[in-house]
């Protein structure tokens, strides 16, 4: 929980890579808190476009399509979008447009601010 610095769920694997945990950790915050988060922020090592198709009513996703130093200095580079998202946007386009936007950056900020405040602690 990014406000809190709570551990809502948790996990172990020998998985190289994340990408296949974001399904199971969303189903995991579920049976551990009773519903599963109002949003969900993932770097890009969870980018897939299964799991962009795993946001639902209950849960914003705000997934990386790019590693954390390559979307800060795009971050900084680029205005924010403006006017409507183009029809032929694609789930990964679609994910970039989100996190450019003021609260998507806002809100993405707190990834970093909240897990490596949790491996401190």
């Amino acid at each position: 929980d990014c406000d809190t610095q709570v551990i809502v769920a948790q996990d172990i694997t020998t998985d190289a890579n994340d990408v296949q945990q974001l399904k199971p950790m969303l189903e995991n915050c579920k049976e551990v808190n009773g519903k599963r988060p109002e949003m969900a922020l993932a770097d890009a090592g969870y980018w897939s476009k299964a799991n962009a198709q795993l946001a639902d009513e209950q849960t914003e996703l705000f997934i990386a399509t790019t590693k954390d130093w390559k979307r800060r200095k795009e971050l900084r580079e680029a205005d924010p979008p403006r006017g409507r998202i183009p029809k032929w946007y694609g789930l990964k386009e679609r994910m970039e447009r989100k996190l450019r936007t003021k609260r998507g950056r806002g809100i993405y900020r707190k990834r970093s601010q909240s897990v490596e405040a949790v491996f401190g602690q």
